[in-house]
């Protein structure tokens, strides 16, 4: 059956996907290890004798389109493809990269092409053993996982294929000749977004991998610290961001793109940002390749691959494959990641060659339609293309160096101390409370704790959750914590900038109800961070105008962009959130509250305001001793200084939906968006474990199911899927989400009947075997094992972040699902699912033809539904609602007790 390979893998606990990248493409998926063997032998016979139905190639060429569609409103595609279309004409680097009905379907029927017959015979021209590469990874011995691969893919027919490579897909052309350089290319973006960007065009790269020239050039011009090129754009007024390294690696080509994201003052005087860029490119001419510089990357690098927490097995197999395309078994891991030869004439070639005669200025902003008088054919992005000003070119040309900029100093953040901690007597199995408990002046706290002795890297990861009754109280609040955090990171930026080079890291962010922090990476050097966070959040009762006009411009263009450019989808869940869950506010609110502010001093004294009252829980894990983590736990704290700690905490919850089926139609916010969407949440049932487990087991079985039906065979759009959720403090349930250019009550009226069908093969067709399979599949995957510090240190803190702190809460549900009969399963159908009050968002196209606007939404899919919420309506919704709320009692004390 042509569904077959996904339903097997969704039977046994796994999952597929593809990729096509420039000229490889790239299929894998993943399994319960017992059923390995039945996936390759599926798996291999898309390779051996794919099936190519002409209705399942129709099928794939409406999803190719779907996807293009998905696409069109993103500025990252967009811009990707005025790059390829701005190339030679003559080279294949010019063509669609992505392909869509026109080019796949329409284009090719009119000229008589046999579009299926067309795939057959790419196929049985390139799908060539000699053009392959398989990984297997598995728990089975090598000798044993090579005989699976033997027996199931050599039947792949080897026709001794070639391909080009490089240079050679030009077939003598070049990609981007002199006449497509020293341009200046001007662009309207769909986001508020305003940025330079100097791509410079060098020949490829990828026979460089051992030395690695722009990875060394990449460090120091996207460097952040003192003398970096990125502080003295900031302290001009002239940037807010800048990135640097390679954009595009492909047919012999590379380009090497500065990106620059621009103050008002930056994008009325690129001018001068250029002067910048010119003069430290010319700072690094002059002092020539340093060894010193080089070798201390070197050695990270090293490290970073030495010390390297280990991928999925998916993501392994995915990647090995990919890399054994261009690299030798030796060095497939290692090709990526570690420098082995310094070349420094190779550093100046490339040097030499970031100058204006390679270079593309690619200028965004909304301030640039009038200077545009050009559509790309693809995307309709508007843009203009044009030689570099002379007066520019001579200007930067020339350009030379400021007194502020300089080359980095001796990275003070390496690791020194790779020590492994001595080991536990008794190791517990999971996160502990630390006691005994924090000295008096920190009462405040309640710390977990483990140590690593699993993956025995030299790191640690420590996680604090901060809960301030201030940032719950109102909008405003919460945006000034959000800005906050933002200046204490820029504050912070040029000294953490060097741990992060280093291989550690840190997050500070606002969250619903307080703050969230998170650093990690290599713990030598780990608690200097962590000190250096909690004295700059301690300090900075004061904001300089500088830092609060770099961050109010950042958070006001990601709100601007949250709120009228995210896609139909983001949209509809952002709807749900603000309908259900409390304190939740709108983009739109924290637009206006951020746009209300009084400058800098709207900052004065926050610190002390969010810090003075509030309650601090924590989770640390790896290579630290129990007193070590004591230590790092009263370091962080005991610099803020907290006054008054809470007994309860901030009110969190979630709330009851009304009976039936609730209707909320809007009109989407992106008046170019072609898509609208439909999101469905069921609340079945209160939580607990058995309910938890019955969803779990309903997603499982249903989830490829809806993805099958909507998306293969009904090709209603390119993001469809089902999930079950579970919030322990409320409810269980599912959720199914359809993003679409057909109309969304046509949509809703086709996930509706789904759902009927869905709950029929529920409680009617679902056989013993097939549920058993599920099951099985389902507890295998949960019943997995973290790959990493980093993937365990997550499933324990979600114990600590929603306050159930039961680590142990995975075992109990396998535990739980294992019981759950097929019986159970469909009384939970029939008595919970049937019945489940639900919530129907829709968001409606603008720009789409066929799209009904929301009021017509209303009327043709309304009478469907026993209410429809205005705006209002929600509002009033929320005032009365039957809210439950997560866990509030403050207990330090060691009786504290966990629940499921």
């Amino acid at each position: 059956a042509e569904d077959e390979y996904n339903r097997y893998l969704a039977m046994h606990g796994g999952e597929s996907n593809a990729y096509t990248a420039e000229t490889v493409t790239n299929y894998f998926f993943s399994v319960k290890p017992e059923a390995l063997d039945g996936a390759l032998d599926r798996f291999a016979q898309f390779f051996v004798s794919p099936l190519f139905t002409e209705s399942a190639t129709e099928r794939e060429l409406q999803a190719i389109d779907s996807e293009h569609s998905k696409n069109l409103q993103q500025d990252g595609w967009r811009l990707s493809q005025l790059l390829r279309s701005a190339a030679n004409p003559a080279h294949p680097l010019n063509h669609f990269m992505t392909g869509n009905s026109e080019t796949l379907r329409d284009e090719p029927s009119r000229q008589g092409v046999d579009v299926r017959a067309a795939l057959l015979d790419f196929h049985g021209r390139y799908y060539s053993a000699n053009l392959m590469c398989l990984v297997v990874v598995g728990r089975e011995s090598p000798d044993d996982l090579l005989r699976l691969a033997e027996d199931h893919f050599a039947a792949v027919p080897d026709r001794g294929a070639s391909v080009p490579h490089g240079a050679e897909i030009g077939a003598g052309h070049k990609a981007f000749p002199p006449d497509r350089l020293a341009r200046c290319v001007r662009v309207v973006p769909i986001r508020d977004a305003r940025s330079a960007t100097f791509q410079f065009v060098l020949p490829g790269q990828k026979q460089m991998w051992r030395s690695k020239p722009t990875s060394y050039l990449a460090h120091l011009i996207g460097h952040e610290g003192q003398g970096s090129l990125l502080t003295a754009l900031k302290h001009r007024g002239l940037a807010t961001e800048l990135t640097a390294g390679g954009a595009l690696e492909e047919a012999g080509v590379h380009v090497f793109a500065v990106t620059v994201m621009l103050t008002e003052a930056g994008e009325a005087d690129v001018g001068a940002v250029g002067d910048l860029v010119f003069a430290f490119i010319r700072l690094l001419r002059e002092a020539g390749p340093n060894e010193l510089l080089w070798r201390e990357l070197q050695q990270l690098s090293d490290l970073g691959f030495r010390f390297r927490s280990l991928a999925n097995s998916t993501s392994t197999a995915s990647g090995l494959a990919h890399s054994l395309q261009e690299h030798d078994e030796e060095f497939a891991l290692s090709a990526g990641s570690c420098l082995w030869d310094y070349d420094p004439a190779q550093i100046m070639e490339l040097l030499n060659m970031l100058d204006c005669r390679h270079l593309r200025l690619v200028l965004m902003g909304k301030t640039q339609a009038d200077a545009c008088d050009s559509t790309e054919r693809w995307y309709g992005t508007l843009y203009s293309d044009k030689p570099l000003h002379p007066e520019l070119r001579a200007r930067w040309e020339t350009a030379s160096c400021f007194p502020d900029l300089r080359l980095p100093v001796p990275n003070p953040f390496v690791p020194e101390d790779l020590r492994l901690k001595p080991s536990l007597a008794t190791l517990p199995a999971v996160p502990e409370l630390l006691l005994p408990q924090f000295p008096a002046e920190l009462p405040t706290v309640r710390g977990y704790y483990r140590k690593d002795e699993e993956f025995n890297l030299p790191k640690a990861v420590c996680g604090f959750q901060l809960y301030c009754p201030i940032v719950a109280d109102s909008v405003a609040n919460g945006v000034l914590a959000e800005l906050w955090c933002m200046a204490v990171a820029e504050e912070l930026n040029e000294f953490a900038y060097e741990a992060r080079v280093a291989g550690l890291s840190y997050s500070l962010r606002a969250t619903a109800t307080g703050l969230a922090i998170g650093v990690g990476g290599y713990n030598d050097k780990l608690p200097t961070l962590l000190a250096a966070l909690a004295n700059r959040m301690a300090s900075l009762s004061e904001v300089s105008e500088q830092t609060y006009s770099i961050v109010r411009t950042i958070l006001e263009r990601d709100y601007t962009n949250a709120a009228s450019r995210s896609t139909p989808y983001q949209q509809a869940l952002s709807y749900e959130s603000r309908t259900l869950h409390r304190p939740a506010y709108s983009y739109e609110e924290r637009l206006e509250a951020l746009q209300a502010m009084d400058g800098c001093t709207s900052l004065g004294g926050i610190n002390q305001r969010l810090l003075q009252r509030c309650h601090v829980e924590c989770l640390l894990q790896g290579n630290l001793t129990a007193e070590e983590a004591r230590t790092l736990i009263h370091s962080f704290v005991q610099p803020l200084k907290v006054q008054d700690p809470l007994r309860r905490l901030p009110p969190a919850g979630t709330a009851a939906l009304l009976p039936g089926w609730t209707l909320m139609a809007r009109q989407g916010t992106n008046p170019d968006e072609r898509n609208g969407a439909v999101v469905v949440t069921l609340q079945a049932a209160e939580y607990s474990l058995e309910s938890h487990g019955l969803v779990a087991l309903a997603g499982q079985i249903l989830g490829q199911r809806f993805f099958d039906e909507l998306r293969t065979k009904q090709q209603l759009g390119y993001i469809v899927s089902a999930s079950p959720f579970a919030e322990r403090h409320s409810f269980v349930g599912m959720r199914f989400i359809v993003q679409s250019e057909k109309p969304p009550a046509e949509v809703a009226e086709r996930v509706k009947a789904w759902l009927q069908w869905a709950w029929a093969h529920l409680e009617e067709d679902l056989q013993q075997e097939d549920f058993e399979r599920y099951r099985t599949g389902l507890t295998a995957r949960l019943r997995e094992r973290p790959k990493s510090l980093g993937e365990e240190f997550n499933q324990n803190w979600a114990e600590v972040a929603n306050r159930n702190f039961s680590f142990g809460f995975r075992e109990a549900l396998v535990e739980c699902i294992e019981r759950t009969s097929l019986a159970e399963l469909q009384r939970f159908s029939m008595t919970r699912f049937r019945v489940a009050p639900t919530l129907c968002i829709m968001v409606c196209a603008p720009s789409s033809e066929k799209a009904m606007g929301a009021s017509d939404v209303a009327v043709n899919f309304g009478a469907a539904c026993n209410r429809h919420w205005s705006h209002e309506e929600v509002e009033a919704f929320r005032g009365v609602a039957d809210w439950r709320f997560r866990r509030a009692e403050v207990d330090c004390s060691p009786a504290a007790t966990s629940r499921l």
